[in-house]
């Protein structure tokens, strides 16, 4: 694994290497900047755990949560239809920081997608009208 710096909206951040699929995954043990810990938090922790010193509250709302059920993430759906991600630990564990950092292209190329789809409602017979 070749290790490079790493370029996060024009600030140096990290230092990263490539998987064996190609993704970048960035090295969070060389900065303190993947771990943030907030014991003080009226909800901590959120998910039940066995290492509170570990769980990591820097993504409280999982960024994956956007990809579905390609999350990688323990979740359910409920009788609703809602994703439910109560008994998944993934974001909050401290080792996950660069897995879910490298994962944020996807994050980014799923919404270019749905930003150049048409919006149906502006097609059924609304176009024209004042």
């Amino acid at each position: 694994m070749s290790k490079r710096l790493c370029v996060f909206d024009g600030m140096t951040c990290s230092r990263y290497s490539k998987t064996t699929d190609g993704r970048n995954i960035m090295n969070h043990q060389q900065k303190k900047a993947g771990f943030f810990c907030h014991k003080e938090c009226e909800y901590f922790p959120c998910h039940t755990t066995e290492k509170p010193e570990d769980f990591n509250c820097l993504f409280c709302y999982c960024p994956l949560y956007a990809l579905g059920e390609r999350c990688g993430g323990n979740y359910s759906y409920t009788m609703e239809g809602i994703k439910n991600c109560s008994q998944c630990l993934f974001p909050h564990e401290r080792s996950n920081y660069s897995a879910i950092v490298s994962r944020f292209s996807e994050i980014v190329e799923m919404i270019h997608h749905q930003d150049r789809k048409p919006i149906v409602s502006n097609m059924m017979g609304l176009e024209g009208k004042e």
